[in-house]
């Protein structure tokens, strides 16, 4: 396995010995750093990077841009801090009350276990003087945890869903993650100001064409053709923040604090999921705010933009922290999580939990960012988002495919109203143009086929890591999906007709029919689908 090795306060030759010989030059990629904002600025940074060997020399190990290829981290990070007080003292003495970089040591290591725990960051603090010897034992035991546990993409998802023979307490584990103790609040506070105030976000969306302005997102946004598949994570992201702004009433002066939260909420979700990513994430965004638009302006629905503004968020953060397998699985196999939440709706409590986490002190810091009209207090939001996130859970389905028709009469109903169209969002991908609705397929038939892979080693009599290598899940397509057409996944997937069919007949047909007869101006999507159906019947 590789490693990153992040020295705050330390260069290579003053890093002690011991510790140094924990890493080998031909498997570690090294950066220094002179103070905790650069330190910051890099992790903030990592979905758009990867550790890869020289291309000439293999023992030489680089932080490069993989944003194309969207790699989820499989290699270890450890941040090694020189708690040296004179070297403290000086970091403070050289920055402003309001900069990073004035943070105690113990601030410092609250906000990055806080932050960065989805980087499983191994974290040492250790006078420069310091050679101790049960410092380089954690070391060494964290790293072979770190091996065990994030070497393949199914090793991956068996440690996030609590499967895992040792841990320490910053592993990205889903338990892990409802059990950490959070900042107090003054800290959060703190920590949230900070990292809105002190980073510009800006300049860490390197995949952004500067000629591109809100403008340019807003007309795609606007657009039902929308295709995710489009675009890279970080115009993904940018669209959110268009959207989010859209609904401000001092988009300006919280422009960063937006950006902060946004950057928080991607790094939660899983970038190696197949389906259950960013990139599903901003799809459902982009369709629930694409049917608020239209209720607006032509419905009988009441809808304050408060409403509206909340919904969103819960589209944003509706799969935060998925691990890319179903609640079935986490029953089937009695997981820590689906004990966690005695087997209900196990996924969607875990990710209304998490994301409130996230959510609470963004909005808190952004008090002035609600619309004025109608119930503005951060209860009324958090009802809107633990409602509509748990109405994701497909289980729950045909309950709400019951319940369509009582919007016919009830027009101040939001709490269904909003869990109605956060449900057509969510399984809307079948209602899309037939281009990115391929995608979406194809996306979603690689994410069922890592599940049975998974199911595989735990119906094993002699499971091993064997059974968890990438090969088993490897595929034939020679590129990915989303630079994929449609005539190359209906000839690479034979069963793509099928798969399609049975999720339209099963789930999508009753549903839409029931929203068009009630919600007229949705009416697009049952027509959209009728057309997809004929399609998929034809292959």
């Amino acid at each position: 396995m590789l490693n990153d090795l992040l020295l705050l306060g330390f260069t290579e030759q003053t890093l002690p010995e011991s510790l140094a010989n924990c890493y080998p030059h031909a498997s570690t990629h090294i950066a220094t750093f002179p103070n905790i904002k650069a330190l910051v600025e890099y992790l903030l940074s990592s979905p758009n990077y990867s550790l890869v060997r020289n291309s000439t020399d293999h023992a030489q190990i680089e932080r490069a841009d993989t944003s194309l290829i969207e790699k989820e981290i499989d290699y270890s990070v450890t941040i090694v801090i020189n708690s040296n007080p004179a070297y403290y003292a000086q970091q403070i003495s050289d920055s402003s009350n309001t900069s990073l970089s004035s943070l105690s040591l113990k601030n410092l290591l609250s906000l990055l276990n806080y932050r960065f725990l989805h980087l499983n960051p191994i974290i040492l603090s250790l006078n420069s003087s310091d050679e101790n010897e049960d410092d380089i034992t954690h070391v060494f035991s964290e790293l072979s945890i770190v091996e065990n546990n994030l070497s393949t993409r199914l090793a991956r998802i068996k440690c996030w869903i609590g499967f895992n023979d040792r841990q320490f307490d910053q592993l990205d584990t889903m338990i892990n993650y409802l059990n950490l103790d959070f900042p107090v609040d003054s800290d959060m506070a703190l920590f949230t100001k900070l990292l809105s105030t002190d980073i510009d976000y800006d300049k860490l969306l390197i995949n952004l064409e500067s000629h591109k302005d809100d403008e340019y997102y807003l007309n795609l946004i606007n657009k039902w053709e929308f295709n995710a598949f489009h675009f890279n994570l970080d115009e993904l992201l940018k669209m959110s923040h268009v959207i989010l702004k859209s609904y401000s009433i001092n988009a300006q002066s919280h422009s960063q604090t937006l950006s902060s939260f946004l950057f928080f909420v991607r790094d939660n979700y899983r970038i190696g999921n197949p389906f259950h990513n960013f990139r599903h994430a901003i799809d459902v965004l982009q369709a629930t705010n694409f049917f608020l638009n239209i209720l607006t302006r032509d419905s009988s629905f009441k809808l304050s933009k408060s409403d509206s503004f909340a919904l969103l968020l819960a589209s944003l953060g509706h799969d935060i922290g998925h691990p890319g397998i179903t609640n079935a699985f986490l029953i089937n196999t009695k997981s820590p999580l689906a004990a966690y939440f005695d087997n209900h709706s196990i996924l969607e409590n875990f990710h209304r939990l998490q994301f409130k986490k996230i959510l609470i002190p963004f909005l808190d810091q952004s008090k002035d960012l609600f619309p004025v009209d109608g119930n503005t207090h951060l209860k009324y939001t958090l009802s809107v988002v633990d409602n509509a996130i748990l109405a994701t859970d497909m289980a729950k389905h045909d309950d709400y495919v019951k319940e369509i028709y009582n919007l016919e009469s009830d027009f101040d109903n939001f709490k269904l109203l909003s869990c109605i169209l956060i449900k057509c969002a969510d399984i809307s991908n079948v209602c899309r143009p037939l281009n990115p609705s391929c995608k979406w397929g194809l996306s979603l038939g690689e994410e069922f086929k890592q599940i049975s892979c998974l199911e595989a080693y735990f119906k094993s009599s002699t499971p091993s890591r064997d059974l968890l290598q990438d090969d088993l899940i490897a595929n034939n397509f020679g590129k990915p999906i989303k630079d994929m057409d449609l005539h190359e996944g209906i000839t690479l997937v034979d069963n793509l007709s099928n798969n399609q069919l049975f999720f339209i007949n099963r789930f999508a047909n009753d549903f839409f029919t029931k929203v068009a007869n009630t919600i007229p101006q949705l009416h697009f999507l049952a027509d959209h689908l009728i057309e997809n159906a004929a399609f998929w019947e034809s292959v």
